[in-house]
């Protein structure tokens, strides 16, 4: 009865083979004949094994595909052409395919599942209270409804069995982590709570856990968490934060110690840290002392700067260079390049880098040093500073991050007469007059160190 059903929803006759009878089944058997011989993985073809009935499905579609777009050996054609010239003379099919062909009919209740074989199967969402078809193919079930454009598949699942209902998260893009209970979200009630939650899912974690677990002085952890992720990124610090809530470590320095550890593990196994304008060696001991048995090399035209340089950390070795000239440091010998206020020589920089290594780049924000530039009249920083390490650098190396880090300081007069003395102004002020300006201003003096911190990654040589 299905294959007469079958016949008249399609307006066909469907014919039977005779047993015994060369002549009614040789096609039937001629096409399993070339189905086994260019589509079922055998030692002769030594066609791969298919994943899932879903990849033998797209083998025959490729196969049809293929053989239909070449000349028929008796009838001279290609079948794909003369199939659009016979379809002016076949009756059209109906809108909707036989129900036969599709599989069990299913309600889909108000949760978007389907129960079959005693298993609840998703769908996705616009089809809860409607009939959808299921049917199993290979180790799979899919599910077809009625769309816009038809019968279409509207979901496939793995065959599950009961108990263990098949639930995919895509199918409730509202409800995080799927169909099931959401979890709770911290509500931030001051900028300081914001500027924590901010940094990522981790931080999320790790308020939840740390209040659980009747963590102490949160708030003050809080606020360190959002001092290191403006200077290490907020990306490394979710990260700890996650690790630190899965572990229960709440302690004070146990954040930094976790972000320490994931630096060491990601660093470049291989090559020397070079810090190209080391001056005292200041940033290349701390970047050192984070990089345990990773030797260093400051460059600086100060000899009495490296003086003080090569007695910074026992790993720096010192040595009086112009950086414009070409580096005394071997091909490939460098895994992390320091630039911090530095000149940057882009071609060697690129050249003395090994594969993976990352180049840091520190420049004086807009904001830097602002409450002195006015009443001392010092030199501004120059607005397209940015733009301009850009183009020096961009032919050779890709930007791979960036974040701006601002500290608050409180200097004496003798301290800010050594800090603008440090910088270029020196060479444009008059050492009496600026000693005048200086001592008119109000002890301590606040200021604002601003910088822009940039990660760059060495471009692949074409």
């Amino acid at each position: 009865p299905e294959m007469v059903a079958l016949g008249r929803h399609y307006s066909c006759k469907v014919e039977t083979c005779v047993p015994f009878d060369p002549e009614s089944k040789g096609g039937v058997e001629a096409t399993v004949k070339i189905a086994k011989a260019d589509l079922v993985p055998s030692g002769t073809n030594l066609l791969p094994d298919y994943g899932s009935f879903a990849e033998l499905e797209d083998a025959c579609r490729a196969f049809c595909d293929r053989v239909n777009a070449r000349v028929h050996r008796e009838t001279a054609a290609v079948p794909a052409a003369r199939l659009a010239a016979e379809r002016e003379h076949l009756h059209p099919l109906p809108d909707e395919p036989h129900a036969l062909a599709l599989g069990e009919e299913r309600l889909v209740g108000d949760d978007q599942t389907v129960r079959f074989g005693s298993v609840r199967y998703s769908t996705p969402p616009g089809h809860a209270g409607s009939r959808v078809w299921c049917r199993v193919a290979g180790e799979e079930l899919v599910i077809t409804a009625r769309t816009a454009r038809g019968a279409a598949e509207i979901a496939r699942h793995r065959l599950s069995v009961p108990g263990s209902p098949s639930i995919l998260d895509e199918h409730y893009p509202h409800h995080p982590g799927g169909n099931g209970p959401r979890r709770p979200r911290p509500r931030p009630r001051t900028e300081a709570e914001a500027a924590f939650l901010a940094i990522g899912d981790g931080a999320q974690r790790w308020l939840a856990e740390a209040a659980a677990s009747g963590a102490g002085r949160i708030r003050s952890k809080m606020a360190r968490a959002v001092e290191l992720a403006a200077v290490v990124g907020a990306e490394r610090v979710g990260a700890a934060l996650g690790l630190a809530a899965i572990a229960g470590r709440f302690a004070d320095g146990d954040l930094a110690s976790i972000i320490d550890h994931l630096a060491a593990e990601r660093a470049p196994a291989v090559g020397c840290v070079l810090d190209a304008g080391a001056g005292t060696g200041y940033y290349l001991s701390a970047v050192l002392d984070r990089l345990p048995g990773t030797p260093g090399v400051a460059l600086d035209v100060s000899k009495h700067a490296l003086r003080r340089a090569a007695r910074a950390h026992p790993r720096i070795g010192a040595l009086a260079w112009d950086v414009w000239r070409p580096l005394p440091v071997r091909t490939g010998a460098v895994s992390v390049l320091l630039d911090v206020f530095a000149p940057r020589n882009a071609e060697e920089f690129r050249r003395v880098l090994c594969p993976g290594g990352v180049l840091l780049v520190v420049t004086p924000a807009a904001r830097h040093l602002d409450e002195l530039v006015g009443p001392l009249g010092l030199l501004t920083v120059d607005p397209r500073k940015a733009e301009r390490v850009a183009d020096t650098l961009g032919g050779r190396f890709r930007e791979a991050g960036a974040w701006p880090l601002e500290l608050p300081l409180r200097l004496s007069h003798a301290e800010v007469a050594t800090l603008v003395a440090m910088g270029p102004s020196a060479w444009h002020t008059e050492s009496e007059a600026l000693r005048v300006k200086i001592a008119e201003l109000a002890e301590p003096v606040s200021v604002t160190a601003a910088f822009e911190v940039r990660v760059f990654d060495a471009r692949q040589k074409s």
